[in-house]
């Protein structure tokens, strides 16, 4: 079925309303047309839109009618008549296999005709074919279940447009490419031999007159692009942006494959820089190459490896000896530097002695990491870095501990070394407890076949309903405030739903709380709801 004829025969149903007055801006709507007054009062009524865009400027005559198109018109149709019964539910048909291809705007129409069975999916009940065509017998059957489930009436009769031309046969559209000729769509008397512009056979038209003409090239030029020493290259071509098929010239005589157009990478061309030492007050370098071509750097011989400029670099160092004279907290100390190959004195100055070890605080929250224990200073007010100190860390049952970082109590001295000698006194501090962070984004629907569940009774996890912004620290359990008593969640979230639950939607409300653990406290207690839907 075409689509004007989809259009005449929803006009005919609605009684032939009088078009007086309306006019089409269809481009492809023929003046005098047997379906010009059906198009005109479609459009009126928004019940007829563009194609191959709902936007076009054209209805797409003699375009055959696609299931998702029917349905886009029909429940047009019933809200235009007031015959709304069944318009405004929708359903479902995210089910079907080949739901996804159903356009952006025939998706309610369409679910539509599916939900209320005025279209039908194949056989095995898992696709729905919105693209596909339509025959007279299932245009007939769907304008009779709609009329009959909105009116409660079967119709008598469905006037859909026949030709008087018994053996008319369409020859479909054919598309003109670069180099061949295409075709409109058109119609042929078996018979006769006539040809007819439309599928009721009722405008005639001279033969060859539905011919195409060839479109020609559309040819982009590529220069030439030399090759480099990773990147292939390509020689001069041109590229139609029709067919996609590439040429040596302009007018597309000489064609040639895209494996014809490209030029191979040259590779690189690596001198090698030998390693170099460094010494005292001159750089050295490790061995590295550089490519003649691209000017790029490798660590390796077969330009592997890309370093950047100067990464080969080994500064110039002197071999430092120190002699060094601890501080202590009751002495200055001393320390000198000199380097062992060219006896240059690098460093030769005082240290002043220890002044302050004060503790940071006594309390701390466990945060998964030791925190810093002492500020020291020396005598003359300046910071001692912890690289001169260590720690000599006790549990409270008095066992030494590397790190201080779980909750607990604990007892430490501070070990000087280095540039330093000495021990401070015994200091004492606790870790207490973390908040505990328990983080629910929202319950969620869980869908369940009543088909599977009038079988045998389902067990799902609490991930599959719960969405958790963050879990908490510890076990996680849960308790059922509310809900139907066929649903059941267990301590630790198995949510469980008794066989032969009856279809419909389910909310089940729960409390949730994390218990915590050696270093975080028990969390607050939350409460979602979560659905349960059987369908």
């Amino acid at each position: 079925m075409t689509r004007e004829m989809v259009m005449q025969t929803l006009y005919e149903l609605a009684g032939k309303p009088s078009v007086k007055g309306l006019s089409t801006s269809f481009k492809d709507v023929e003046k005098g047309s047997w379906y010009e007054n059906a198009l005109k009062w479609g459009q009126s009524k928004k019940i007829a839109l563009g194609y191959p865009n709902v936007c076009s400027d054209t209805f797409g005559v003699g375009e055959l009618v696609t299931r998702q198109d029917l349905a886009l018109m029909m429940h047009r149709y019933t809200t235009v008549t007031k015959e709304s019964k069944t318009a405004f539910d929708y359903g479902r048909t995210d089910w079907f296999d080949d739901f996804k291809n159903i356009d952006y705007y025939a998706w309610g129409p369409f679910t539509w005709a599916i939900q209320w069975e005025f279209l039908l999916p194949n056989k095995q009940g898992n696709k729905v074919y919105p693209r596909g065509r339509v025959t007279r017998d299932e245009l007939k059957y769907a304008l009779s279940a709609m009329i009959e489930r909105n009116t409660g009436k079967a119709p008598s009769s469905v006037p859909i447009p026949s030709s008087a031309i018994k053996d008319i046969e369409m020859v479909p559209a054919k598309a003109a490419t670069c180099t061949e000729p295409g075709n409109s769509a058109y119609w042929k008397s078996k018979t006769t031999g006539k040809f007819y512009k439309d599928a009721l056979g009722k405008t005639e038209i001279p033969e060859n007159s539905w011919i195409l003409s060839a479109l020609g090239h559309a040819m982009t030029h590529v220069a030439e692009k030399a090759p480099g020493c990773t990147a292939a290259g390509n020689i001069e071509y041109y590229k139609c942006t029709r067919c996609g098929k590439f040429f040596t010239d302009k007018d597309g005589a000489n064609e040639i494959s895209k494996d014809d157009i490209t030029v191979p990478a040259t590779g690189h061309s690596l001198v090698r820089t030998k390693a170099k030492a460094e010494t005292c007050t001159e750089n050295g370098n490790s061995e590295y190459w550089t490519c003649e071509n691209c000017g790029k750097y490798f660590a390796d011989a077969n330009g592997e490896e890309e370093i950047k400029k100067d990464s080969w670099v080994i500064p110039a160092a002197h071999k430092e000896n120190d002699v060094i004279h601890p501080a202590t907290f009751e002495d200055d100390g001393h320390v000198k530097t000199t380097c062992t190959v060219c006896k240059k004195v690098i460093r030769d100055e005082d240290i002043p002695r220890i002044g302050e070890v004060k503790q940071t605080a006594t309390q701390f929250t466990y945060s998964g990491a030791q925190p810093a224990l002492v500020k020291i200073t020396d005598a003359n007010g300046g910071m001692i870095s912890p690289e001169h100190y260590s720690y000599i860390i006790k549990d409270s049952n008095g066992n030494e501990v590397e790190e201080a970082k779980d909750v607990g109590t604990y007892t430490f001295i501070v070990k000087f070394k280095s540039f330093y000698k000495g021990t401070s006194e015994e200091f004492e501090f606790k870790i207490n407890k973390r908040a505990n962070s328990l983080k629910i984004k929202k319950g969620k629907t869980y869908k369940i076949k009543y088909s599977k569940l009038k079988k045998a009774t389902k067990k799902l996890s609490y991930a599959s309903v719960i969405s958790f912004t963050s879990k908490g620290q510890g076990t996680l359990t849960f308790t059922k405030k509310s809900g139907n008593k066929k649903i059941k969640i267990s301590k630790y979230g198995t949510v469980t739903v008794k066989k032969k639950l009856r279809k419909g939607t389910y909310k089940v409300k729960v409390k949730v709380r994390a218990a915590g653990n050696g270093n975080y406290k028990a969390s607050s207690t939350k409460t979602v709801t979560f659905k349960i839907k059987v369908k």
